[in-house]
């Protein structure tokens, strides 16, 4: 083999490494870009869990008042039945 000939060899080795090496930075960047991506949708979970939950602990709050409402008008109910009799 010749001196050109190995040259080239090596020219060419060199022209595969450096295409190695644009192609692995260009994957790091896309992962580095997807876990961005992961990270905003994890927070925007936590944040309709914690949504999820207030609204679960204001309708069991609501239904408690319900509750509570319907025991206050039925004793009113039953305190106007009692004064009628």
């Amino acid at each position: 083999m010749t001196k050109s000939e190995e040259f080239m060899m090596e020219l060419h080795d060199f022209k595969q490494i450096c295409d190695y090496e644009r192609q692995s930075a260009d994957y790091e960047k896309k992962w580095m870009e997807i876990e961005k991506q992961i990270g905003a949708l994890s927070l925007e979970i936590r944040e309709k869990e914690v949504q999820r939950r207030f609204l679960e602990e204001y309708r069991d709050y609501i239904e408690s008042l319900q509750i509570a409402s319907n025991d206050y008008a039925q004793a009113i109910r039953d305190k106007a039945l009692d004064e009628k009799l």
